[in-house]
């Protein structure tokens, strides 16, 4: 899954954007894992 996202790099560190980006993603992907 391709998963995007823009940031003001002034309120959010571009490395924390990308943890959550993959986070999100991660949970995109298997919904189950929500609710473990």
């Amino acid at each position: 899954m391709n998963l995007s996202s823009s940031w003001d790099h002034r309120v959010v560190d571009g490395h924390d954007g990308a943890t959550l980006v993959q986070k999100v993603k991660t949970l995109l992907e298997n919904p189950a894992t929500i609710f473990m």
